[in-house]
């Protein structure tokens, strides 16, 4: 699958209709692309008889660009109507849907399935380009806004019971970024709880 959605070949009168055809079917940029010439355009005699197009077959190679096509499709695999717009310096795909509650999921679990699985299939596409970030309806910032009022109401409760505060069970991906607030307070300790996907984060004092 993913191979087809990086590959397209096509035939035009000259190389150049040939690469535009091929930019307008990507719906990326002529840098995005790698261009291998199957078949250079002949004139012919008399620019009639034997008379050949040009045949290019066209890869992406731009791996932002690459998991926009590739996401759209998983997307139309599971029958979200969405569209979605890439930032290649922010090394971000926004979703762009009316369906944003269902694609993100209960505490983001669905849109974080899609992220690991592009990237999963854009390393076998493309490796060694780094991970890309997938959102929705600005999703990962008012998550971090939400870890961040969390991170202060533990640290309240901590302190304020003088024993421990508990989360409740979040992503690995969420405890990391709550971890990383945690520990910046420095009579603040923090360990997780609890096996599999979803962990509590457990805040209490330093002795």
């Amino acid at each position: 699958m993913v191979q087809e959605l990086l590959h397209f070949q096509v035939s035009a009168t000259g190389l150049a209709e040939a690469v535009d055809r091929g930019i307008q079917h990507f719906n990326c940029n002529r840098s995005d692309l790698e261009v291998d010439i199957l078949q250079p355009p002949r004139q012919g005699l008399f620019g009639l008889f034997g008379r050949k197009n040009a045949v290019v077959r066209l890869r992406v190679i731009n791996r932002v660009q690459a998991g926009r096509l590739i996401l759209e499709k998983l997307l139309s695999l599971i029958g979200m109507d969405a569209r979605v717009e890439s930032s290649i310096p922010a090394r971000t795909l926004n979703i762009i849907s009316d369906q944003s509650a269902i694609i993100i999921g209960r505490h983001g679990q669905t849109i974080d399935s899609l992220q690991t699985v592009l990237n999963g299939l854009l390393d076998s596409a493309l490796p060694g380009g780094g991970r890309l970030v997938v959102d929705c309806d600005d999703y990962r910032q008012r998550r971090i806004a939400a870890l961040q009022g969390l991170a202060r109401k533990l640290v309240r409760q901590a302190r304020e019971s003088g024993g421990t505060a508990i989360s409740e069970s979040l992503p690995g991906d969420q405890c990391h970024i709550l971890q990383q607030l945690l520990t910046r307070m420095p009579d603040i300790t923090v360990w997780t709880r609890g096996q599999g996907h979803l962990k509590q984060m457990v805040v209490g004092l330093k002795a």
